[in-house]
């Protein structure tokens, strides 16, 4: 939760922007957001984009789907995140990331990977899709996890200093 003290917005395409709604109840089962390094990049730049999920027995395994636009975003490499072992699989488009923990983590960052801004909607085709999820009892919360809307990103400027070895 440390991390949503420092989020300060969430961005949406201009598009898909509605009228300020009344704050809804805070979801009662895991939920999943995407956080973003810098809202407002310059073409060229590097930026991070985190995969979240918070969820009340924390996370002990799961696998997502980070899928985002190619003429928007690059690819570069992953930031690692301390806490839990990762496989990364990167296929333009769509980067499949797995990941396990022999203790569940409360951090809530899944992953964090760093692309190149090719585009200034570079976030409108950003996505987070979890297949899978388990809890340190390896209970399957997967179907009861409250999805990021697409192209809704919170911004985080704290992300980069957080990251292992970054």
């Amino acid at each position: 939760m440390a991390l949503l003290v420092g989020c300060e917005r969430t961005t949406q395409p201009a598009a898909r922007r509605s009228p300020q709604a009344p704050a809804a109840a805070p979801p009662k089962g895991p939920a999943s957001f995407v956080t973003i390094s810098d809202s407002n990049p310059t073409i060229g730049a590097t930026i991070t984009i985190v995969g979240n999920v918070v969820s009340p027995g924390g996370v002990g395994a799961f696998r997502a789907r980070l899928s985002y636009d190619t003429a928007a975003l690059v690819f570069v490499d992953e930031s690692p995140v301390a806490g839990m072992m990762r496989a990364v699989n990167a296929r333009p488009g769509q980067i499949v990331i797995a990941g396990a923990t022999a203790a569940p983590a409360a951090d809530p960052r899944l992953f964090a990977l760093r692309f190149r801004v090719l585009r200034g909607d570079a976030f409108a085709g950003v996505s987070l899709g979890v297949d899978e999820l388990t809890d340190g009892a390896f209970v399957d919360h997967a179907r009861t996890l409250t999805p990021a809307p697409r192209g809704a990103v919170r911004l985080d400027r704290s992300i980069v200093g957080h990251m292992v070895g970054r």
